[in-house]
């Protein structure tokens, strides 16, 4: 029973006993022995047993639980209220309806983040239902989506470079469908941050390099930006840095709080990625930034740069959720912390040095 308060609630039960060997049984919430009460059902025809109080703990969902006590007993119907006149006579009153309306719960319907929309270059998508444990598919094409579409890894926005209508569907056993979820998005080609163009960086043979000037999206949060640099040692036309540099740390909310970078990559297979960075820390306040896929904050990853001049810091691991265009999200950590190049590859053993690799080329280049 879906609760919409805690607190007292009165019981009647419509039933019968036999016998008065046959006539009771006890009733709990949550199968909360220690707190069952007993009930006496009338006997030589169905009837209305004399209420007893029970306790809900909270709002929302709880399990009304009966055990017999004496067998023989016959039930035919339950009331609960909050009002401790109910008293039912008769058949009583009409059974209430179950989540939806329908005699069945229903799934909640997806919700699709932002709402469709024009947009240039890209956008990143999330799905999201209320309802707890259940699954969502959703298709991209217009058509209506079923258990057989894309499964939504829940965390992880997906990203348009096209125009298309995203449909989404909850699933989840036990419980009808949701209602299909349907959102028109319009993307146009147009620049992205230095130079991004819109279109994908192209990994070759599992490695991607990307000059940290060549972003898709910088966006500003918390005071701080990205901003041009050109501290001596940068490869590229510039660095870039987490600036002002207020000595500032950011290790939640990261985005509303700390201003991030974002990279499209198009991963010709979802797996394991190991990742570096080529950059500087001032000091030991300014040489650390976060990284995920697709702004999944929940994934973030810690990344530690050198201090004392332009280096790669140490590989970190990253889970691509699928083939396909992902984001890279860069986020500050502490302000003045400066970036140049960002390298990705399915090989734990790339460790790039110096200028590391040439940069990648973008779908179409």
């Amino acid at each position: 029973v879906n609760f919409a308060s805690g607190g007292t609630r009165y019981l009647w039960v419509r039933g019968v006993g036999p016998n008065t060997s046959g006539d009771s049984i006890w009733v709990s919430f949550n199968g909360d022995e220690s707190s069952a009460k007993r009930v006496n059902l009338p006997k030589g025809g169905f009837g209305w047993a004399a209420s007893v109080s029970l306790s809900v703990p909270s709002a929302g969902v709880h399990t009304v639980t009966l055990w017999m006590r004496e067998d023989g007993a016959v039930l035919d119907r339950i009331v609960l209220s909050t009002n401790s006149s109910e008293n039912p006579s008769g058949a009583g009153p009409a059974e209430s309806v179950r989540g939806g309306g329908t005699g069945t719960e229903t799934v909640a319907t997806p919700t699709i983040s932002p709402n469709g929309g024009s947009h240039t270059g890209f956008v990143d998508v999330t799905l999201a239902t209320s309802t707890a444990g259940a699954s969502i598919f959703y298709t991209t094409d217009g058509s209506t989506p079923t258990a057989g579409s894309t499964p939504y890894l829940n965390g992880f926005p997906f990203t348009l470079t096209t125009s298309a209508t995203v449909k989404a569907i909850g699933i989840l056993t036990g419980q009808s469908d949701s209602a299909v979820a349907s959102a028109d998005f319009t993307v146009t080609s147009g620049g992205g941050g230095g130079g991004g163009g819109g279109s994908a960086f192209d990994p070759v043979g599992g490695l991607v390099v990307m000059e940290a000037e060549n972003h898709d999206a910088s966006v500003a949060a918390g005071g701080s930006s990205w901003n041009t640099d050109f501290t001596p040692g940068f490869i590229g036309s510039s660095a870039i840095a987490a600036l002002p540099d207020d000595r500032r740390t950011r290790n939640s909310d990261l985005n509303s709080n700390s201003p991030r970078l974002e990279y499209q990559v198009n991963f010709a297979s979802g797996g394991t990625r190991y990742l570096w960075v080529r950059g500087v820390g001032p000091d030991w306040n300014a040489d650390s930034i976060w990284v995920s896929i697709n702004g999944a904050e929940a994934m973030a990853v810690r990344v530690t740069l050198p201090k004392g001049g332009f280096g790669w810091s140490s590989a970190v691991v990253i889970s691509v959720p699928s083939a396909g265009i992902h984001t890279v999200t860069v986020w500050m950590r502490e302000d003045g912390a400066v970036l140049d190049r960002i390298v990705l590859s399915t090989n734990s053993s790339e460790n790039p040095s110096g200028a590391g690799p040439a940069e990648s080329l973008r779908s179409g280049s």
